[in-house]
């Protein structure tokens, strides 16, 4: 169903999402949405196939699922954002911007603070796109008490080399 849909999908992705149809497994959905990373999909593509797969996680899956999958869903909207005339992209981000607020709202609730982190990154640069400075500044200080606590994914990179 969904690989008739997305003929570029990664095979493995593709069998879990036909799996995930076929016997309504929510382990499926919520594994294919933890590996987005992986698919070179459009953010349009990617917006389709969440859009099919995210009403049960919000129904029924665990907080941080949750914070994934509203975080994954504004992502996916940036991306298609791109091709939009100005005052759709500009709706297209403030949409953006209120699913990244409902998923720092669930990692919150768990205490992901490096989710949380990056959530408040994305945030500024929307911000910033949108010249909301003073939503802006707010952001990048939090980023950056947040990034004082917690180690940085390039440095710790950088240290195992």
């Amino acid at each position: 169903m969904l690989a008739a849909v997305l003929p570029t999908t990664n095979p493995i992705v593709s069998s879990s999402s036909q799996e995930q149809a076929r016997w309504w497994l929510p382990y499926y959905t919520k594994w294919a949405m933890e590996n987005d990373h992986s698919q070179p999909l459009t953010g349009k593509q990617a917006l389709n196939i969440l859009h099919m797969a995210i009403e049960p996680i919000l129904a029924h899956g665990a907080v941080l699922d949750k914070g994934r999958a509203m975080f994954l869903v504004a992502k996916c909207q940036v991306a298609s954002a791109a091709s939009y005339s100005p005052q759709k992209k500009t709706e297209a981000l403030e949409s953006a911007i209120l699913n990244l607020n409902e998923a720092k709202t669930y990692f919150g609730m768990v205490d992901c603070k490096e989710q949380i982190r990056d959530i408040l990154y994305l945030q500024a640069r929307l911000y910033n796109s949108l010249g909301r400075v003073q939503e802006r500044n707010k952001c990048s200080m939090l980023f950056r008490q947040i990034h004082q606590e917690l180690p940085s994914h390039g440095v710790s990179l950088l240290l195992r080399l």
